[in-house]
């Protein structure tokens, strides 16, 4: 849950302070620093929900973990948007999500 906490502010933090450089183009550094961002708090999710409640279905825990990883993630992204020194990139959101689902996925496959 620590974890969780943790990466929750500094995501929020790192999300909305004034980025040092706008690079136009393609950026696949970026985009796989974002999906690996939301691979290890998608991975912190589910590790929690599973500690948590142990014997729950993986469904569930996947639905309890991944939504709220992916949602938050693109709720980022979006609040992005109306800060003037940020700016807001769809691909970003679809890596966070990306990064989100296969971290859920790897904590569910080593439970």
């Amino acid at each position: 849950m620590a974890l969780f906490i943790i990466g929750t502010i500094l995501l929020a933090y790192l999300s909305l302070i004034k980025a040092p450089t706008i690079q136009i183009g393609p950026d696949v550094r970026n985009r796989f620093v974002h999906f690996l961002a939301y691979f290890v708090y998608g991975l912190a999710l589910a590790c929690w929900r599973i500690t948590s409640r142990p014997g729950n279905p993986g469904v569930r825990i996947f639905t309890e973990a991944f939504i709220p990883s992916a949602v938050y993630g693109l709720i980022l992204e979006w609040l992005q948007m109306y800060l003037p020194h940020r700016d807001s990139d769809p691909f970003d959101g679809i890596c966070n999500v990306l990064g989100a689902l296969i971290g859920v996925g790897v904590a569910l496959a080593l439970r």
